[in-house]
């Protein structure tokens, strides 16, 4: 404006210059208002994502409580299972010493019967306490022969 030769120069110089500035000032707050718009929209975008995230993450929480919980029960049934199992165990030994206390026994009354079927009908005769002694003491020692038999049978049952 020094530069200007008039005053009419002067107020074109200026004239333009105010209309720079003002095309300027314009042109910025577009842009600003562009700005601010995708802004906005960025946003918008934004808490769209945020609101899947928030809905996925209780989805997922729900997950892992449905987990957790198969889990427990799972843990519950192998827990259940290894007991049943120590039962079986116990029951299958239990069921192996009654065999074998079966097995015994019957060894033991064949036993008895034979040595019972060796003296058919034989009734000792009234007031010969010796012979009822003698009978009683051989029936003493066969008894004391099989328990012997009887445990080395259980011996050797047990080690099989």
């Amino acid at each position: 404006m020094m530069n200007a030769s008039d005053m009419k120069d002067a107020k074109d110089r200026a004239s333009r210059a105010l209309q720079a500035l003002e095309k300027s000032i314009y042109a910025r707050a577009g842009s600003d208002a562009a700005m601010q718009s995708s802004l906005q929209q960025e946003n918008s975008v934004l808490r769209q994502q945020l609101e899947a995230i928030v809905q996925e993450n209780g989805l997922l929480k729900r997950a892992v409580v449905t987990q957790q919980k198969r889990q427990r029960e799972t843990e519950d049934q192998s827990q259940e299972l290894q007991r049943l199992r120590q039962m079986v165990t116990q029951y299958q030994e239990q069921l192996r010493t009654l065999e074998v206390n079966n097995y015994a026994l019957t060894l033991h009354l064949k036993q008895a019967q034979q040595n019972n079927s060796s003296i058919p009908g034989r009734l000792l005769p009234k007031g010969n306490d010796e012979r009822k002694e003698a009978h009683e003491d051989g029936q003493e020692m066969a008894a004391e022969s099989s328990l012997e038999q009887e445990k080395i049978i259980i011996s050797k049952i047990k080690s099989i």
